[in-house]
């Protein structure tokens, strides 16, 4: 039983951990001091990473049968489209 709540737990946390993640990245993208010098094709890419995660939570994503791991696959798409967009701001 232990065990079994403990992957609960952290299937809830991972949930969690997205959700923020996908609202930090909102928030971020709508501050003009931030988008101001990104081009069409990236805020589309963005704008489709997020509609994605979005969906998938609302989907499989609010699944109880969905674990852990399938969270961070799931953060990790919209990480590996955020992070080349957000860099290029610092650069």
């Amino acid at each position: 039983m232990a065990e079994k709540d403990r992957k609960v737990t952290e299937r809830v946390e991972a949930k969690k951990e997205l959700e923020r993640y996908i609202y930090g990245i909102k928030a971020a993208a709508s501050n003009h001091n931030v988008n101001v010098n990104w081009n069409e094709l990236d805020k589309a890419n963005l704008e489709m990473a997020l509609r994605e995660a979005s969906k998938w939570l609302d989907g499989y994503g609010s699944d109880p049968s969905s674990s852990k791991e399938d969270y961070e696959k799931a953060m990790q798409k919209l990480t590996d489209v955020w992070n080349p967009i957000i860099r290029n701001v610092y650069v």
